[in-house]
């Protein structure tokens, strides 16, 4: 349970984030110069040059600060939703490094535990048990001998399927375990 949480934990602490990115270079300058722009319009024709210029640092200064302050803001609450979710898989590989641990104590204790030797006494021995089935033989030999015994059924043929091909097979007459004849392979035909 503990390794499907940490599994789950790892995949979305990287998948599913948002970063917020400054633009580029390029799109900073044409922001500057659309509001160097917007002062040169006639409504500013009556204010000083250096009032000009202060209001175009200011609005410059303002635009960079709010691009940078949203990209931060954003990426500082995407990066604590990750961490978060980091920890939780710390902690779950941890409880799941200890149950593992913890799980394994009895299988160790298992294995290098001694063996508890069983004494074994032979009550008969192999001689005493082949005089006595040879009594029951003799025993048995005074019978009339019965018709000859049925004859032993016949094994299942083994199958022989082609390696790469689907649904060619074939019975064949041969023993368990022996390798197919030339022959037999030939006589396959290759299919493909």
């Amino acid at each position: 349970m503990f390794v499907l949480a940490t599994g789950y934990f790892l995949w979305r602490s990287f998948h599913g984030y948002y970063y917020s990115y400054l633009p580029k270079a390029s799109e900073i300058e044409h922001d500057i110069s659309a509001i160097k722009d917007y002062y040169k319009d006639p409504y500013y024709n009556d204010v000083g040059e250096q009032k000009i210029a202060n209001l175009i640092d200011e609005d410059i200064y303002n635009l960079l600060k709010r691009n940078y302050t949203i990209c931060i803001d954003e990426n500082i609450e995407s990066n604590e939703r990750k961490n978060d979710l980091l920890l939780k898989t710390s902690n779950s590989l941890t409880y799941t490094l200890l149950l593992l641990f913890i799980s394994s104590i009895p299988f160790y204790l298992k294995a290098n535990s001694t063996q508890k030797i069983h004494k074994v006494e032979v009550v008969q021995s192999i001689e005493e048990k082949n005089e006595m089935s040879d009594e029951q033989d003799n025993a048995s030999d005074s019978r009339e001998p019965e018709a000859t015994p049925p004859p032993k059924p016949e094994p299942t043929p083994i199958r022989s399927i082609k390696e790469g091909s689907f649904g060619e097979i074939r019975p064949r007459d041969i023993h368990p375990g022996s390798p197919p004849t030339e022959s037999e392979d030939a006589g396959s035909g290759d299919k493909e």
